[in-house]
């Protein structure tokens, strides 16, 4: 089915499609049940890479087959093409309240924290990874002195392996609506 194709469960609003990443053939199906209704969309244990490319691909269709998603959840392992297009499917989803993302191959980059931070809508923001290397790239703007400000967004979790990592990323958000935090340290 291409993004256009009628979904197969046209009233659906939240859809959860989590396996074992060894299933890497089933993530090219996902797009199936995705529409204009859907609100809510988890994609959880996704090993991206060379044989599921074909289903990364269709993740990047994201704001097409369910414009109106407010919540987007998910957890991935490589997918470094997919990172990269994170800014732009994010500021292609206008109405997202909710991101959260779990990444388990590098930092989150500049160019996704910017798009978060100037989201119009957005106010929940989740970034984890269980691996010892910053959450935010160094080289970023978030390493200097001038903050990225965050206006909005109220709710904030993140997931480092230690609290330093926590901490460093921390320093570089301006967080002015921030009403609770939770640090998940692995």
């Amino acid at each position: 089915l291409r993004a256009h194709a009628k979904p197969i469960l046209p009233l659906l609003e939240h859809f959860v499609w989590s396996y074992p990443p060894v299933s890497n053939e089933l993530l090219s199906y996902f797009h199936i049940f995705l529409g204009p209704t859907v609100t809510e969309f988890t994609l959880e244990t996704v090993t991206f890479g060379s044989p599921a490319l074909e289903a990364e691909s269709k993740v990047l269709d994201l704001p097409l087959m369910s414009p109106l998603l407010k919540a987007f959840r998910f957890t991935a392992q490589g997918g470094l093409q997919l990172m990269s297009q994170l800014p732009k499917i994010v500021s292609s989803l206008p109405e997202l309240k909710l991101f959260a993302c779990s990444f388990t191959n590098g930092s989150f980059s500049v160019e996704l924290l910017s798009a978060l931070s100037v989201h119009p809508s957005l106010v929940h923001l989740e970034l984890s990874d269980a691996e010892d290397h910053p959450i935010v790239e160094q080289e970023s703007p978030l390493t200097t002195v001038v903050p990225v400000t965050f206006s909005k967004l109220q709710h904030l979790v993140l997931g480092a392996a230690t609290a330093l990592l926590c901490a460093e990323a921390l320093k570089g958000m301006s967080l002015p609506a921030l009403k609770d935090i939770k640090l998940e340290i692995s």
